[in-house]
């Protein structure tokens, strides 16, 4: 998730206080520890209601299935939902507010990747890596002509996280099947280089 890597930057700096106090525990343990459960931190305070009730990914998968979507489908793309969904919800919102988004934003999914909706966007591409940034932008464009302007609205970091490059562009590229597809095939390229 976007803020998951800011939430480990800040426990990081809370391990030698702790180990000060507790020096039977070794730093690689608590290291480890930290970040295993940084993304589930950051994932429970996403989906948190106010009086602090956690909503379950069954709930959500229960939930998106109830209202028309594949499981196959939600399998293969939750993870990437998610991620979105991290970075619209820096705050704490109604777990039923993030749960109708996540319905409304998966089912555009849906219905695009079966040919039921057309894409926003007429190319969209992710071969572009920013040496400064050290990320993959997702380029989009309206028409096929790519002398015109386009639009970069997500970054993907070499660590899959995402972060929003474009706001003005944001809400409509994370309703464009084409552009969660980049992001996707992104991550896994990622994820392959690593592996290599």
């Amino acid at each position: 998730m976007a803020i998951t890597t800011t939430l480990f930057d800040f426990l990081k700096k809370k391990v030698n206080p702790f180990l000060k106090t507790n020096p039977q525990i070794s730093k690689e343990t608590i290291t480890d520890f930290i970040s295993k459960v940084a993304d589930d931190i950051v994932y429970a305070s996403v989906v948190t209601k106010y009086n602090m009730v956690v909503v379950t990914k069954k709930e959500l998968v229960d939930t998106l299935v109830a209202n028309g979507i594949d499981k196959k489908f939600i399998k293969k793309h939750l993870e990437t939902l998610l991620k979105i969904e991290g970075l619209r919800y820096i705050f704490l919102c109604p777990a039923r507010r993030f749960i109708n988004d996540c319905v409304d934003l998966m089912s555009k999914w849906f219905h695009e990747s079966k040919g039921e909706k057309n894409s926003f966007y007429s190319e969209v591409r992710h071969d572009y890596f920013d040496t400064d940034k050290k990320c993959w932008t997702i380029d989009c464009w309206r028409t096929k002509n790519l002398d015109e302007d386009g639009v970069a609205p997500i970054e993907v970091y070499l660590d899959g996280s995402l972060k929003i490059r474009d706001e003005n562009a944001f809400d409509f590229a994370i309703c464009d099947f084409c552009v969660i597809e980049a992001i996707e095939k992104t991550l896994k390229k990622i994820k392959s280089d690593k592996k290599g």
